[in-house]
């Protein structure tokens, strides 16, 4: 116990901490249960900050004027234009043989002058750790895959920005049941997505409670994170917004490329020009 800390105060702070902590794992049994039927699992993925949960669970990023919306969604369109620079020039196409020349000679020297630069590098942090990691290892194409993930990743959130102008910024008025209908589509996605199959909502006509695997699991959801609207309205708003592709497993940035069975003993260069080449042709 800390000292000077009385007994009770203490033991509620650990609690609080406890039921702070078993939030994630919670999720976990919920979504363990929901997929049992389908020889499935929840996903989980352990951090440096401890396990997250099986889906996001933060709020839906609300902003307070429609003026820092369009500053959030244009920043990411840009972000995304200069990352396509980025690729240009330093990715050229399959057909750019000067561009080719350029690749295999210039990344060699930059990943010569990262090493040279991290050996003033102390490895005091674990910031500073992986830097040198990096620097080590080819810092040219770390730098690559990092920026292919985060194109990734931006445009996953822009295309969240794009739903809610759709459905947040072109109304008169906020949704109340706005943050419960981001849970039911974000659990609705997770069943479809290891699954394959889309997720059903229904009702028992005993006691009204969910009769299918995805409501019974997103009251219990809504229960654990303290959502107090009833599941039915945001169940069945989600169940409209899914499409065939949320059904398609999930995978990092570069599973599209070894599904071309470029093996992963490959220079690694050569894997981010593959990949960004097979980009390029799914989007003529």
């Amino acid at each position: 116990m800390q000292e000077g800390m009385p007994q009770a105060a203490f033991m509620q702070k650990n609690d609080a901490e406890n039921q702070d902590l078993s939030v994630a794992e919670q999720l976990h049994a919920v979504v363990d249960e929901m997929l049992s039927p389908y020889g499935k699992q929840s996903p989980r993925a352990s951090t440096l900050l401890g396990n997250s949960p099986p889906f996001d669970t933060s709020k839906p990023n609300q902003h307070d004027t429609k003026a820092q919306f369009i500053r959030e969604r244009d920043a990411c369109k840009e972000t995304l234009e200069h990352l396509d620079a980025v690729f240009s020039t330093l990715l050229p196409s399959e057909e750019d043989e000067a561009g080719r020349e350029m690749f295999d000679a210039l990344h060699p020297r930059i990943d010569q002058k990262l090493r040279d630069q991290a050996r003033r590098i102390f490895a005091d942090s674990p910031t500073s750790l992986v830097r040198k990691n990096i620097a080590e290892v080819g810092g040219s194409h770390v730098f690559l895959y990092m920026c292919l993930d985060l194109q990734s990743v931006i445009g996953d959130r822009l295309r969240e920005l794009n739903e809610q102008e759709e459905r947040f910024w072109n109304l008169k008025h906020r949704a109340p049941d706005y943050y419960a209908r981001e849970i039911a589509l974000r659990l609705a996605r997770l069943f479809a997505q290891e699954t394959g199959q889309f997720p059903t909502w229904g009702t028992s006509p005993h006691d009204g409670s969910g009769s299918t695997q995805f409501a019974r699991a997103l009251a219990k959801a809504f229960t654990i994170l303290g959502i107090k609207s009833h599941t039915r309205g945001p169940a069945e708003w989600a169940l409209g917004q899914l499409t065939e592709t949320d059904m398609e497993p999930s995978g990092d940035a570069f599973e599209g490329l070894r599904g071309y069975g470029v093996p992963r003993q490959r220079n690694a260069l050569e894997e981010c020009l593959a990949l960004m080449n097979d980009r390029r042709r799914q989007s003529e």
